[in-house]
């Protein structure tokens, strides 16, 4: 088995494409070899941590209690909320509190 990054190139990105534009094509899914290598090493690093399986369920827990007895939900505002409270949480030591404050509509 071969371990060579270049053996499976990605393709480059179609210009114009909306999508790329927003996001840029320098990240670890796009690029091959050196750079790739450079970007991954990142990316391994927060997946050989320990994750914080309690903070995710007491996240979770404080989710479902916004969420209620259901109904119509805006499940898109309730998973970017979880996402921010998770990262700030878990990787930069602060309760930003988005899943207990509703989301500001500008």
């Amino acid at each position: 088995m071969s371990t060579e990054l270049d053996t499976f190139p990605k393709q480059t990105p179609p210009d114009g494409n909306l999508f790329w534009r927003l996001t840029g094509s320098e990240n670890v899914v796009m690029n091959n070899g050196a750079p790739w290598r450079r970007l991954s090493r990142v990316v391994r690093a927060a997946f050989e941590r320990n994750l914080p399986i309690e903070q995710f369920e007491l996240l979770a827990r404080r989710l479902f209690v916004q969420m209620g007895e259901g109904g119509r939900l805006r499940w898109d505002d309730f998973t970017m909320r979880y996402t921010l409270d998770a990262i700030g949480t878990c990787a930069l030591g602060h309760d930003f509190d988005a899943i207990g404050r509703p989301r500001v509509r500008l």
